[in-house]
């Protein structure tokens, strides 16, 4: 093996080491717990450890030697909206531990993931928690506005929340919005 090749494999593993190190803190419990689709024992951490909402963690993907651990500098709360739990978000809300408005390293809010991205659980009872809080309702990707974002997606129901609470749109937004509403209503 050539010199450059020990010195690049020694600090692709030592970079491992130290996401791994990162990844296994005790906060990471909380993370655990919201993969694993536990809000209850999610909800009990956050009232045991409030600090625990603000950390970032580094997530693993892959199996074996092809695996690798990526920080895409999501909090507690990010990965709560993500994954619609809605009595999670409210427990992390009330400790008041992170900002409500805290981008990711991609520029994404819990607003955001919870009410673009979310697909599980609850996230029209997320996006409603989070509105509660005072969360930018604004916030989509450059050019677009979040309620577009989200009416791509054809999520009436968070759309309308959106709306009703006074986020940007423009008139195409209120069209499409009102042609999905009026499409529910007749199935």
């Amino acid at each position: 093996m050539n010199r450059k090749l020990r010195a690049l494999l020694f600090v692709t593993v030592f970079v491992g080491t130290i996401f791994y190190s990162f990844n296994k803190t005790k906060a990471n419990v909380l993370f655990e717990a919201i993969n694993a689709g536990n809000e209850a024992r999610a909800v009990e951490i956050v009232k045991a450890h409030p600090g625990y909402i603000g950390k970032t963690y580094a997530v693993r993907h892959g199996k074996g030697d092809d695996a690798y651990w990526v920080d895409g500098g999501e909090t507690g709360l990010h990965a709560a909206a993500r994954a619609g739990m809605d009595q999670l978000v409210a427990a992390m809300v009330a400790a008041k531990k992170v900002d409500i408005n805290v981008k990711d390293k991609q520029g994404r809010t819990p607003m955001y993931l919870a009410a673009v991205l979310g697909v599980k659980g609850n996230p029209d009872k997320v996006v409603a928690a989070l509105i509660a809080a005072g969360a930018d309702i604004d916030q989509g990707k450059p050019g677009l506005t979040l309620v577009n974002e989200v009416l791509q997606r054809k999520r009436t129901a968070v759309a309308r929340q959106l709306v009703d609470a006074g986020a940007k749109t423009t008139p195409a937004d209120l069209e499409e919005l009102a042609k999905l509403e009026k499409a529910a209503e007749a199935d």
